[in-house]
């Protein structure tokens, strides 16, 4: 049975990918589809190696025995699986006490999509984990696609920062929440975008893709939905609007108007559940600190003596925090590959964005571009929150490519950057 499984979804994966590569049209794009496709598949299977071999399995092999469970309730009674599904009530109270997630935590997210995969892989991990990175894969490309319709002179830069950056690729793969994340995010930015700026061939096909995406967003990392939700609807709501009234070709009014929305938007999703409420929020972020430093004890870890859960002191860390997430660990810290890795690719962060800093300075922009600036707040946002919440340096490094592929993609903005990109990817 396995050697059959692992046939029929060798042949669907491939008809999958096959009617997703004759949709390309940029040839220019298009010759790296399979590098990076190849490049993201094998991380995929790399990233269950690593788990089983250092963390005993880790959350990814616990997720996966944990969607056996359910698996096995669906073989047992379908209409009790989906009634679960919908109403998170379980008619058996045996699975019920075997579950170790409850259905408002991301982690039941990830066990339900793998239940319903179980179906179609057999059970199989890693067949499991070559559709989860396809998923992650498609929503990646899909946003390049379209960020190279926007800014065409730097299409080769979203390739390399979603697509090629090594921590962004390796972790983005494989039986993760991140995979899921960053597929969906970047297909939700990608549909909303070219609802935008009117890059489609079907208007309800996006905003079908739009929804599916922000619910699986939302499903996966609430916390970070609840950021990029009210970016994103302000943009489309400013965009739509200085299309239609003249008055907002004016600079000022733009910023009351996207400010109003912004507020608007963020009012209403952060009533969207109660552990979106600052208070609860900031207690559960020092929480999480505090837990993790405790488990951090004997390895490179952040530490934030004076954290408490309130805005005044979440906003005094944020500095450091943001720092912090983008640079460690150091290239001299920790005594393993794995660390000096990550600091050989931080060091590397740490060179780009001197250069940025540098151009900056030198040529500074002509104008200001909306769409780099939300990119830019949502980089600050989330690499705070992680900052803070995350110390351990071996899961900070995982973590944090809910922002890294956004934070590559502008520091390679520059003029310098461009043309030596352009310069070898052109080719």
């Amino acid at each position: 049975m396995i050697f059959l499984y692992s046939v029929g979804n060798s042949l669907l994966i491939s008809g999958l990918i096959y009617m997703y590569w004759l949709r390309q049209k940029d040839v220019s794009l298009k010759k790296w589809f399979f590098p990076a496709l190849i490049g993201k598949l094998i991380c995929g299977i790399l990233s269950g190696i690593f788990f089983q071999r250092y963390f005993q399995g880790g959350d990814t092999f616990l997720f996966q025995s944990q969607s056996l469970l359910l698996t096995e309730y669906f073989k047992a009674s379908p209409a009790a699986y989906f009634k679960l599904w919908f109403t998170n009530k379980y008619e058996s109270e045996t699975v019920r006490t075997a579950m170790i997630y409850y259905y408002y935590s991301n982690s039941y997210t990830m066990v339900f999509l793998l239940s319903f995969l179980n179906l179609i892989t057999g059970n199989l991990y890693y067949l499991n984990s070559l559709y989860f990175s396809l998923f992650s894969f498609f929503g990646a490309w899909q946003l390049v696609k379209t960020l190279g319709y926007i800014y065409p002179q730097n299409k080769y830069a979203v390739v390399v920062a979603f697509l090629f950056f090594p921590s962004v690729v390796f972790w983005s793969s494989g039986v993760m929440k991140e995979a899921v994340y960053l597929g969906a995010l970047c297909w939700l930015l990608s549909a909303v975008l070219n609802l935008v700026f009117r890059n489609y061939r079907s208007c309800w096909l996006e905003m079908t893709g739009a929804v599916v995406a922000a619910y699986v967003l939302w499903k996966i990392r609430y916390y970070f939905a609840a950021v990029v939700f009210p970016l994103l609807f302000s943009l489309a709501v400013l965009t739509w609007a200085k299309s239609k009234y003249i008055f907002l070709k004016i600079r000022s009014y733009q910023v009351l108007l996207f400010s109003a929305c912004l507020l608007l938007f963020s009012f209403v999703v952060y009533h969207m559940e109660h552990v979106l409420r600052l208070d609860y929020f900031f207690l559960q972020l020092t929480q999480s600190y505090e837990a993790l430093v405790t488990l951090s004890a004997n390895r490179p870890h952040i530490t934030y003596p004076a954290l408490e859960p309130t805005v005044s002191s979440v906003l005094a860390h944020a500095p450091i925090a943001i720092i912090q997430t983008i640079l460690r660990p150091l290239v001299w810290e920790g005594d393993n590959w794995f660390y000096k890795a990550a600091g050989l690719e931080n060091f590397l962060i740490l060179l780009l964005i001197f250069g940025w800093l540098f151009s900056l300075f030198k040529y500074p922009p002509q104008r200001f571009d909306l769409l780099l600036f939300i990119f830019l707040v949502y980089i600050v946002v989330i690499g705070t929150l992680i900052g803070l919440s995350t110390p351990n340096l071996g899961s900070l490094n995982r973590y944090r490519i809910a922002y890294l592929p956004f934070l590559v993609y502008l520091l390679l903005q520059t003029k310098g950057y461009r043309l030596l990109v352009n310069r070898y990817f052109s080719k």
